[in-house]
C-alpha cells in the first residue's frame, strides 16, 4: 500500500489542492486536509489489506509485467 499512497498523495493530494484552488490555504486548512487524507488512507488500507496481498498499484504493475 505504501507505493499506492505515495502516488496518491501526489496525484490526489496535490492535484486536488490545485483543482480546488486551495494553494493559498491557511495552515489550519492544510492540516485539516492532510488529516482527512490520512484517515481515508488508513481506512482504505485496512479494508484493502484484509482482502488482497498487494496494494492496487503493485498489483497492476505485477499484472502488466507478467508477474504473479
Amino acid at each position: 500500500m505504501a507505493f499506492t499512497w505515495y502516488i496518491a498523495h501526489i496525484v490526489l493530494g496535490l492535484g486536488g489542492v490545485a483543482a480546488l484552488g486551495w494553494t493559498q490555504s491557511t495552515s489550519g486548512q492544510a492540516l485539516a486536509a492532510a488529516g482527512a487524507f490520512l484517515l481515508a488512507a488508513m481506512a482504505v488500507s485496512l479494508w484493502w489489506t484484509k482482502r488482497f496481498a498487494h496494494g492496487p498499484l503493485k498489483f497492476l504493475l505485477r499484472a502488466a509485467g507478467g508477474g504473479r
